[in-house]
């Protein structure tokens, strides 16, 4: 523990100094510069770490023992500690300040996340959500639907994507049922962790608790906040499950004979079905593979036209499209180059088929209300404005009073 909370001190001071890294925007100059430098001086801090582990673990006693009325007074005031506490943290309190809305912060993004004892609107969202979960309670919105749900439905005048919690988020998403997975999945963790903790030799329990707890970890974070939608804390967090449920942590003792044994009874190999198993992940892996492919190549896009290349733009766009034609993105990326280059009427084309596939974004709507004006259809543009403010109603963009906001014409603005 002590080696590892001082690896974990050395980390946060490499982070500490290097603002823009660490409170963004995450588009600024020198964020790429400072990541690289970071993550290169975090590696070092972590093998450095595991080199100081493995020596400690050569001078420390694999075990210490303590008399049993030792342990239980350990184990009373730690749970007296506790408690203590909890009532010092003030329940009552904290949860009223949670409710509250945002207020403005002096200092950086980061501290008013750390230091503030406010929610940051996380009830809100969580409202929100639970919300959400009202209007379609078993399947739910569908998946990466809470950002469209919000804009429409949610209390505070702020943009999010994610309900800043996976469990809400799901809810809401997913429904019952996706919820119900999502606790099956942290479930068997738990609980494979709880018998192999309990079935592990005193040399082997470090690790296995190391994992479980880093586990954990990252669950209660992923309770409160979006942190899962960070890759790489996401990819920790799904290699100590994998690790903690997989053979990697199976109890093992020697043999007589000198071999490796499962200390559990050993089952049946089942490799029909582990066949299938690995199958269906493999499936999933490769499903997940297109709309990466896709957003990289919506991305290629949108550089090109940042340069000014329009026909590499509409290439790479309609790439995009062909790999997964049933998403809107890559239609309203086409649409957005269609409409640069003057091609009007494909452009309009293009974000009414943007549309057919996702009608709560009020962006696409947006868009084809801009690009209807710039056609001459202001009819169309008007119903596709007001459809677009509906989505959004507390979007600045509509700040304006309706005769100003309204598209008045081919030239109007």
């Amino acid at each position: 523990s002590a080696t590892a909370a001082a690896g974990s001190a050395a980390a946060i001071a490499v982070l500490l100094p290097r603002d823009e890294l660490v409170n963004g925007p995450i588009d600024a100059p020198a964020v790429a510069g400072q990541g690289r430098a970071a993550a290169l001086l975090i590696l070092l801090i972590g093998a450095l770490t595991a080199l100081a582990y493995t020596r400690v673990r050569r001078v420390v006693p694999a075990e210490l023992r303590l008399p049993r009325p030792a342990k239980r007074a350990a184990a009373a005031l730690s749970v007296v500690l506790v408690l203590a506490g909890v009532a010092a943290a003030d329940p009552a309190s904290r949860l009223d300040s949670l409710k509250e809305p945002p207020r403005e912060f002096e200092g950086s993004y980061t501290e008013s996340h750390i230091l503030s004892s406010g929610g940051s609107g996380r009830w809100q969202f969580w409202e929100a959500a639970v919300e959400q979960f009202k209007d379609s309670p078993v399947l739910g919105g569908g998946a990466g639907s809470y950002e469209a749900w919000w804009a429409q439905h949610g209390t505070l005048n702020y943009f999010t994507r994610n309900a800043h919690s996976l469990f809400f988020e799901t809810l809401g998403e997913l429904g019952a049922v996706g919820l119900l997975l999502l606790v099956a999945v942290v479930a068997a963790g738990l609980a494979s962790a709880a018998l192999r903790l309990r079935a592990s030799a005193d040399e082997e329990r470090p690790v296995v608790a190391a994992l479980t707890g880093a586990f954990v970890a990252f669950i209660l974070a992923a309770a409160i906040d979006w942190i899962w939608d960070l890759t790489v804390v996401g990819a920790v967090g799904v290699a100590c499950l994998a690790l903690l449920v997989g053979a990697a942590s199976v109890a093992r003792v020697e043999s007589a004979g000198g071999s490796q044994e499962e200390r559990t009874p050993r089952r049946p190999r089942q490799l029909g079905l582990r066949a299938v198993v690995a199958a269906v992940a493999l499936m999933l892996v490769a499903a997940e593979a297109v709309p990466l492919a896709t957003q990289q190549k919506v991305r290629a896009s949108q550089e090109a036209l940042k340069e000014g290349n329009a026909d590499s733009a509409l290439a790479e766009a309609q790439d995009a499209r062909a790999l997964q034609g049933w998403a809107a993105s890559p239609h309203l990326q086409v649409a957005l180059v269609q409409e640069s280059r003057g091609r009007l009427r494909s452009a309009r084309e293009s974000i009414r088929m943007a549309i057919d596939r996702d009608r709560s974004d009020w962006r696409l709507w947006a868009v084809a209300a801009r690009i209807e004006e710039a056609s001459g259809s202001i009819a169309e543009a008007r119903r596709s404005f007001d459809r677009a403010r509906a989505l959004n109603p507390r979007s600045p963009l509509f700040k304006r009073s309706r005769e100003e906001a309204r598209p008045t014409g081919p030239s109007g603005g």
